[in-house]
């Protein structure tokens, strides 16, 4: 049996297929076999996506900044404020204070499955950045974006969204915003109502996104004004509200 990666600054095989990481992005790994006189040819393969532990964002501020967390998730994550300090085993919202006005380069990992920023209008101002969206395994993202007016979409790869369901108002009011999220995987939404509304500068292109088991479209894209997409291909045989969505 003979193994190739489609893509060796990913991941590289020897011999016997044992896998070595390299790298960061998606490779397409194949073991093939050309049969002999007692068994047919077989040929098999998957995708193996290789990606950075880090979410990160970039936060402007004055004095302090607060980490906002949906109540009901479950939370146990570390953190790197940018400033030299660090906090570990954080299970909720987590504020920081900083000696100096500046921007500063947050980082988290660990069990962070939610960012909620709908009940947090104050840090909302603060938030300037998405840069990468690392290994995290997000569980929601209902108003995780809610009100960024200044956020800007910075990162190359895709967030993790296969135990997401629940999209509702996630760049609401997010004025800013223009993210390329065309290679996000939404198979498993139920639920995108409001999640551009007020999003006055979105215009990505989402003619790819399965919205198969999508249900609630309302307000979508109420006050998008820029946005222009075709999502012409769109299979919404199981939404049932569309109300307001333009």
């Amino acid at each position: 049996t003979s193994y190739v990666s489609s893509d060796t600054d990913v991941a590289t095989l020897d011999d016997a297929g044992l896998v070595q990481i390299v790298g960061v992005g998606v490779t397409e790994i194949t073991a093939d076999n050309s049969g002999d006189e007692n068994y047919f040819p077989a040929s098999d393969s998957y995708l193996l996506t290789v990606r950075h532990p880090e979410f990160i964002t970039t936060w402007q501020t004055d004095d302090e900044i607060t980490i906002p967390v949906l109540s009901t998730e479950t939370y146990n994550y570390s953190i790197d404020w940018g400033d030299g300090d660090t906090d570990t085993g954080v299970t909720g919202e987590t504020t920081h204070s900083y000696s100096t006005a500046g921007t500063y380069t947050v980082t988290i990992t660990g069990d962070f499955p939610a960012i909620y920023f709908y009940d947090y209008q104050d840090e909302a101002d603060k938030i300037l950045t998405i840069e990468q969206w690392g290994e995290i395994r997000w569980k929601s993202m209902m108003g995780a974006f809610s009100r960024c007016e200044n956020l800007e979409y910075n990162a190359a790869d895709t967030p993790d969204l296969a135990e997401v369901t629940d999209m509702g108002g996630m760049f609401a009011g997010a004025a800013a915003f223009d993210g390329d999220l065309s290679g996000w995987d939404v198979g498993n939404v139920t639920r995108m109502d409001g999640m551009f509304y007020q999003a006055s500068s979105f215009n990505g292109d989402l003619s790819s996104w399965d919205v198969g088991n999508v249900t609630i479209m309302d307000r979508m894209f109420a006050f998008a004004v820029a946005f222009n997409g075709d999502i012409s291909g769109w299979d919404v045989g199981k939404v049932t509200d569309t109300g307001e969505m333009f």
